[in-house]
């Protein structure tokens, strides 16, 4: 199962710990409910059923992973792989808590090629908390890709006049900033 915590950065529903810096009255929105998300994790934790949930903004990580701390306290030998997706900014501190739960962490490299509407949307100084791939991969972390198709499927125009998926150009830009 997937479940949503919160939204995009495109639409600002991304929750963010602070407010966007084109829309400095907006903070974003939470999906699920504090209690939803514990009772989520709970069921997974307790009955070894993997679970994946969409989480963009720093602060909506901040608030997941508070809350699966404590139902991880409750089910400390579970044998599930709770997996986050996307994880587009995430506070350093957060980041240790993360490998400590045992989570996967699931990137989609084809968001590299929003980074000026990630920079529109968070400003300069937020921006070193964005993909932060090679991070989680030093510190061995379990680390993903993906693709998020149907979403980031775009096309872009070679030299050449023909196309190529977006996603082909944003793995090898990947790989160049992983090695």
């Amino acid at each position: 199962m997937k479940y949503f915590v919160d939204g995009s950065f495109g639409s600002r529903t991304a929750l963010l710990s602070e407010p966007y810096e084109d829309d400095t009255n907006n903070y974003g929105c939470q999906n699920l409910s504090d209690e939803e998300i514990y009772n989520i994790i709970e069921k997974s934790l307790k009955n070894d059923i993997p679970i994946a949930v969409h989480i963009i903004g720093d602060l909506a990580m901040k608030k997941f992973l508070d809350i699966y701390e404590r139902v991880y306290k409750i089910y400390p030998n579970n044998k599930v792989r709770n997996r986050v997706e996307h994880i587009q900014i995430i506070k350093e501190e957060d980041i240790e808590r993360f490998k400590r739960l045992n989570l996967i962490a699931s990137f989609q490299p084809i968001f590299n090629l929003e980074s000026n509407l990630t920079l529109t949307r968070l400003g300069f100084r937020r921006i070193r908390d964005t993909y932060r791939y090679r991070t989680f991969i030093d510190k061995g972390i379990t680390t993903i890709f993906n693709s998020d198709t149907p979403f980031g499927a775009e096309y872009v125009q070679k030299k050449d006049g023909t196309f190529l998926k977006a996603l082909n150009q944003c793995l090898v830009y990947t790989v160049r900033l992983i090695n």
